[in-house]
């Protein structure tokens, strides 16, 4: 994400999600429930309960220094399935800025949304809980949505050994999404092989049913112009082979410039992840 981009996504606050309840706890501490349906007869304590014991470390699906997955059949009184996402907080730079500005969590259920309406595939968003306390801290933020069990991810795609007729449907039902959101203004900023599944539906001609996963870098723009395109694209890792079977559904007419860019950023991307573990392995023998 440029610097530019960075700053509309600061700025730039969900429109279509509100607060639906408040709740707030023997400390002073407040939850507040974000969703777009204000009728879902909930017992807010019962998450409360389940967030407040979210350190636990069973029922984890994944976990690493940022963010935390956990995956919970039976949820409250409705018995859903469902996933929550707890995001991590990092330092003074989240301490301030996310007094001021809506958290993770709700930014994912705004996106989440805005995807479902140009019917996009995505496990059923419920809610966006926000956890905060004096001078409107955000102390936690969580993602909760619709358990699915898919039957592949976009990397087994990739693989050698996958069949190759369903290789190129998937990846031109694929493309199609990618061009429906983008077309929507949508940089989407996490289009990684890890973030889209694919679920069994015999009623497609692939025979699947595309999902996208993982929306808390997504933002609205004015323009979704070729080098935007191509920066969401990159980190898509496609071999040649797999981005010529894309490129043709995705866009034909401006396929070399766009070609061109994704590889552009792809080679600075490499270039400093390649510095930053230089660097690590210079300061480890320090």
């Amino acid at each position: 994400m440029s610097l530019s981009d960075k700053l509309k996504y600061q700025l730039k606050q969900p429109d279509n999600v509100e607060v639906i309840e408040k709740k707030k706890d023997k400390r002073g501490l407040e939850y507040l429930f974000y969703s777009d349906d204000r009728n879902q007869n909930t017992e807010y304590w019962s998450i409360i309960e389940v967030l407040e014991n979210f350190s636990e470390n069973e029922n984890v699906i994944e976990s690493n220094s940022r963010n935390t997955l956990k995956g919970l059949a039976d949820f409250n009184e409705h018995k859903r399935s469902v996933v929550i996402k707890k995001f991590g907080q990092h330092g003074l730079y989240d301490n301030i800025r996310f007094r001021l500005i809506s958290s993770r969590a709700v930014r994912s259920l705004s996106t989440a949304l805005k995807l479902q309406s140009l019917g996009i595939k995505i496990p059923l968003p419920f809610y966006a809980v926000e956890k905060r306390g004096h001078l409107n801290k955000l102390i936690n933020s969580f993602y909760i949505c619709q358990h699915k069990d898919f039957s592949f991810k976009l990397w087994d795609v990739y693989e050698e050994d996958f069949p190759e007729e369903l290789r190129r449907k998937l990846l031109i039902e694929f493309a199609n999404s990618i061009k429906i959101i983008h077309d929507n203004n949508i940089f989407y900023g996490d289009l990684h092989p890890n973030n889209v599944h694919f679920h069994a539906n015999s009623e497609q001609d692939s025979g699947y049913d595309i999902y996208f996963l993982d929306f808390n870098r997504a933002y609205c723009c004015d323009d979704m112009n070729i080098k935007k395109r191509a920066r969401d694209l990159y980190r898509l890792r496609m071999s040649p082979k797999i981005r010529d079977i894309f490129l043709k559904s995705y866009d034909l007419t401006n396929r070399n410039e766009l070609e061109r860019f994704m590889k552009k950023y792809l080679n600075r991307h490499r270039g400093r992840k390649s510095l930053r573990e230089k660097l690590k392995g210079v300061l480890s023998r320090v």
